[in-house]
């Protein structure tokens, strides 16, 4: 029986899957944190936006 999963039994062997795990999950912990914190920037940027124009729009009225 052919395994295809031989790269893995071999790192299993060498105790290399562990630190892999651990790179792999920092390497996605950064790409998801990063994709949250640019999401949450662009939602402040749009709320900044909505308050500058609302006050825009007071002032004509008041005018």
């Amino acid at each position: 029986m052919n395994n295809p999963f031989k790269l893995v039994d071999k790192l299993n062997e060498k105790g290399a899957s562990f630190p892999l795990a651990l790179v792999v999950l920092v390497i996605v912990l950064f790409f998801v944190s990063y994709f949250i914190l640019s999401f949450l920037s662009s939602i402040q940027f749009y709320e900044m936006l909505e308050s500058y124009y609302f006050s825009a729009t007071i002032n004509e009225m008041e005018e």
